[in-house]
């Protein structure tokens, strides 16, 4: 289905290069680098690189794209957001092993609801 291979092949396609970049500064004790490099690549995914083939279509077709979305997924992502801004202060900017297993997590629980949802899998 097109929400998991986004969830799975494009995503690592995409970020696999921003994680490296990540680690290897991380490793280097710049972790506000590490910091920057994830919110500035994710900047630009969503705004240019969905951006830009969205405009090119809308131009082209005259037509608005239509995005389905549910809440329970908004509020998966809105929550993710809000567990990084909180964990970032109150951990005063240092992560540690524990939020990052949180993270991989998040991630993990993420993209199960989304395979059952796509999938119908237990009628959600």
């Amino acid at each position: 289905s097109p929400a998991v291979v986004g969830l799975t092949v494009g995503a690592i396609g995409t970020s696999l290069p921003d994680a490296l970049v990540s680690f290897d500064v991380a490793r280097r004790g710049e972790g506000t680098m590490a910091v920057a490099n994830v919110f500035g690549s994710n900047i630009f995914d969503v705004l240019f690189a969905l951006g830009l083939p969205w405009a090119i279509s809308t131009a082209i077709n005259g037509k608005p794209i239509l995005v389905q979305t549910s809440d329970l997924g908004s509020g998966i992502i809105a929550g993710a957001f809000l567990f990084t801004v909180v964990s970032a202060v109150t951990q005063r900017y240092v992560q540690t092993r524990l939020s990052g297993i949180f993270y991989i997590l998040g991630y993990l629980l993420f993209f199960a609801y989304c395979f059952i949802h796509d999938y119908a899998v237990l009628g959600i």
